[in-house]
């Protein structure tokens, strides 16, 4: 299976310098060992991935029953060799090996990691077990695995790598209908998504600590009640008639519950967990254009919602051009000549991209409304200010949620940045080899991460003015960071910074422990 494996290593061949696949054959050997008893692991299924003349390839074998494996005939390259077996998950940060013509490594040694599992029972409010609810195993944001309860409530989840999780419950009315009318004297009783041990909250959520070979057993959880909230309101700048619907998304682009407009243009949307959700109306026109509004965030706090109202925005063709604050700016190379608008203020944001002419003009076609960052592929470079026709901008987000009408918009760029640098420390000393995650605010699409040295330090450089958050994080999330830069578990252990221009700003980090 190629997949993500071998996109990936493009990029590492582009790193090494790509390998010619004529000449001599290589080769490895080794062994895979268990993390935790240092034993040598029989039926495991190795695989070498890497590129070669810019196609993927992938090599596999199976360790002997004494843990043993050997791959020969294998084209010279980069490659990463990983491991798999029911049971077992490969540790992130996997070196890379080059593999020289005519060579072969006989000392390769693939670690393996058991996995874990959580176990427990799900009830309801008055202690009666809960069948057919899901159970989900979150880590930094993400459901890593989900297992559903049985007639006794009980869960189990396994394959679960080592970590700490958080245990989300969901036994949801899908129908997300208003109140049930009862006239036999009895009350609805409505339950939220449950985070163990029993808080609709998913800031007050405890983390379950999964070990290697280990089962976390008891992780029972109590489904918290909830009102049933009704959020309500009007859609505007749509033909009558046509079919329209309204979707609410959580923070992370999860589906909360959508409705579809009625024809005077009200809408309302059902039983909506506590939390923060953005709100879109969307359409389609008989000719296949996409119509929509710009996100409309709210909050769900156990209250009804009413009186909001959703403006449909045709898609706007934006003309605009590049200015230069400095030389410095003005010269310095643009790799790929695109500018880029990127919507913030979500996980999942829609983008758009203009090609910059010789004349530094470009196009920007059909965005649709919202706020995004405007962004260029430029080092040390940033957006100081912007013109959208007689409106003035500071910074890089530009609110298009009325549209933008054709109307002109400027772009000034200047290279005057600055810079945050610091050492990381934990209990033992320096904390070489430390993730230094950078956050940018407002928004959530501008963040970056480091790697701290051997002697703990670090530093971010090119950065635009404005507000940051900074966190070192344990190395067991090194993954996360990479992949999505999750961060909840470090809400409220983050250091805040402000960066103003060409400003060289120090801040020594300690590593942190997420909740």
């Amino acid at each position: 299976m190629v997949s993500k494996a071998a996109a990936f290593f493009f990029a590492l061949g582009a790193a090494f310098g790509q390998t010619p696949a004529n000449g001599q054959p290589a080769g490895i050997e080794g062994v895979v060992v268990n993390s935790a008893t240092g034993q040598l692991v029989p039926r495991v299924h190795v695989m070498l991935v890497g590129s070669s003349e810019n196609a993927p390839r992938q090599y596999g074998a199976m360790t002997t029953a004494e843990g043993r494996f050997s791959i020969a005939g294998i084209s010279a390259g980069p490659y990463v060799a990983t491991a798999e077996r029911v049971g077992f998950v490969a540790p992130s940060g996997t070196p890379a090996l080059m593999l020289p013509p005519g060579e072969s490594k006989t000392d390769v040694k693939l670690v393996i990691v058991p996995t874990g599992a959580v176990t427990g029972q799900v009830t309801d409010s008055e202690g009666a077990p809960v069948e057919g609810a899901t159970v989900s195993a979150e880590r930094q944001g993400l459901t890593i695995a989900t297992a559903g309860t049985d007639d006794k409530g009980e869960y189990r989840i396994g394959g679960l790598a080592p970590g700490k999780y958080r245990i989300r419950v969901t036994h949801e009315n899908w129908m997300r209908l208003g109140p049930e009318t009862r006239t036999d004297g009895t009350e609805e009783i409505n339950y939220a998504a449950t985070y163990y041990p029993g808080s609709a909250d998913a800031k007050a959520a405890g983390r379950v600590e999964v070990r290697a070979a280990v089962e976390a057993s008891g992780i029972d959880v109590r489904l918290a009640r909830y009102p049933i909230v009704r959020v309500s309101g009007r859609v505007t700048g749509i033909p009558a008639g046509l079919h329209v619907q309204v979707s609410a998304q959580t923070e992370t682009g999860l589906d909360g519950g959508s409705a579809t407009v009625r024809p005077d243009g009200s809408f309302e949307i059902w039983r909506l967990d506590p939390g923060t959700y953005s709100l879109t109306a969307v359409w389609s026109s008989p000719e296949g254009r996409n119509f929509q509004s710009a996100r409309l965030p709210i909050e769900v706090t156990g209250a009804d919602i009413g009186g909001l109202e959703l403006q449909i925005v045709p898609p706007s063709n934006i003309p605009g051009r590049l200015e230069f604050d400095d030389d410095k700016a003005k010269k310095q190379p643009m790799p790929t000549r695109t500018l880029l608008l990127r919507e913030v203020d979500t996980l999942n944001p829609m983008s758009f991209s203009a090609r910059v002419e010789s004349g530094d003009t470009f196009v920007l076609i059909d965005v649709q409304p919202g706020r995004y960052r405007v962004e260029l592929p430029l080092t040390g470079v940033y957006v100081k200010s912007m013109r959208l026709g007689s409106a003035a901008i500071d910074g890089a987000v530009l609110d298009l949620s009325h549209g933008a009408n054709g109307i002109d918009l400027s772009v000034l760029l200047s290279s005057d940045t600055g810079s945050v640098s610091g050492t990381v420390h934990d209990d033992s000393g320096s904390a070489a080899g430390t993730r230094v995650v950078l956050r940018a605010e407002p928004g959530n699409n501008e963040k970056g991460y480091v790697t701290a040295g051997a002697d703990g330090s670090y530093s971010f450089a090119g950065l635009a003015p404005g507000s940051y958050k900074i966190v070192a994080v344990q190395e067991s999330d090194n993954d996360a960071v990479t992949q999505q830069f999750g961060l909840e578990s470090y809400d409220g252990l983050m250091d805040e910074i402000e960066i103003h221009a060409g400003e060289k700003v120090t801040r020594d980090l300690r590593r942190q422990t997420p909740r």
